[in-house]
C-alpha cells in the first residue's frame, strides 16, 4: 500500500510514466515520424500504458476491502475510456484541420475561412475544457473511495497535470525540434509531456506527508 511504501510507490510511478512515454515514442518512430501520421493510426502503447496504470493504482491506493477496490479499478478503466476516446476525437478535428488555439478566437467574428465550422471549433474548444477537467475528475474518483484525502493531493495532481503542456512545450526549445508552429502537436507526439500526466493523475492516489491536512476530519 501507497502508505507504507511511499517511496516505491513514487519510484514507481515516475519509472511507470518514463515507460509510457517511451513506448509511445517507439510507436510513432516504427510507424513513421512525418507529418500527422501518428494521429491516422491506433496507438497499442496508449491501453497498454492506461492498463498498466490501474493495475498499479490497485497496488498501492490502500482502498479495502478487496470489493471497494475492484468498484474504483472499474470507475478509472470506464474514466479512462471516456477520456482517451474523446481526447482523440478531439485532437484529430482539431489537428487534421490545421485549426490552432490563436486561430480559435478569430472564428467568433468570421466564419468564411475554410475550416470556419461549428464541426471543428467546437472540438477544438472542447480540448482545452476536457484537459483541465481530467485532474479534478480523476481526483473526485480518488475521493469517492477515500483515497485522495489531503488538500496537497488535489493540489500537486492539479498542476502536475495542467504544467504538462507548457512544461513540454518549454522542453521543445531544448531540441531539434525548437519552438515553431508545430511546437504544441511535437508536446504530443515526441511523449513529453506524457510523463508528467502520468505522475498527475497518479499523485491523487500518492502520500503527500504524515502531516498532511485532511480535506475534511476523519470520522471517530
Amino acid at each position: 500500500m501507497a502508505e507504507r511504501h511511499p517511496i516505491m510507490a513514487w519510484a514507481s510511478l515516475v519509472a511507470l510514466s518514463l515507460a509510457a512515454a517511451g513506448l509511445w515514442r517507439a510507436e510513432v518512430e516504427w510507424h513513421g515520424w512525418g507529418g500527422l501520421t501518428w494521429i491516422g493510426y491506433f496507438h497499442w502503447a496508449v491501453p497498454i500504458s492506461a492498463g498498466v496504470f490501474i493495475a498499479w493504482i490497485a497496488v498501492f491506493c490502500g482502498v479495502h476491502p478487496w470489493w471497494k477496490r475492484a468498484a474504483l479499478i472499474v470507475a478509472e478503466i470506464l474514466f479512462a475510456v471516456v477520456a482517451l476516446w474523446a481526447a482523440k476525437r478531439m485532437m484529430v478535428e482539431y489537428f487534421y484541420t490545421g485549426a490552432n488555439f490563436e486561430q480559435m478566437p478569430h472564428f467568433w467574428f468570421d466564419n468564411s475561412g475554410p475550416v470556419a465550422s461549428w464541426g471543428v471549433w467546437v472540438p477544438g474548444y472542447l480540448l482545452f475544457i476536457l484537459y483541465p477537467l481530467v485532474p479534478v475528475l480523476g481526483c473526485a474518483i480518488a475521493r469517492a473511495f477515500g483515497v485522495c484525502r489531503t488538500w496537497k493531493h488535489w493540489l500537486v495532481s492539479n498542476v502536475v497535470f495542467l504544467g504538462a503542456y507548457p512544461v513540454a512545450y518549454a522542453a521543445m526549445g531544448l531540441t531539434r525540434f525548437g519552438w515553431n508552429h508545430d511546437a504544441s502537436i511535437h508536446t504530443i507526439k515526441t511523449g513529453f509531456i506524457v510523463p508528467l500526466l502520468v505522475v498527475g493523475l497518479g499523485a491523487a492516489f500518492l502520500p503527500m506527508s504524515g502531516q498532511s491536512s485532511a480535506i475534511s476530519p476523519p470520522r471517530p
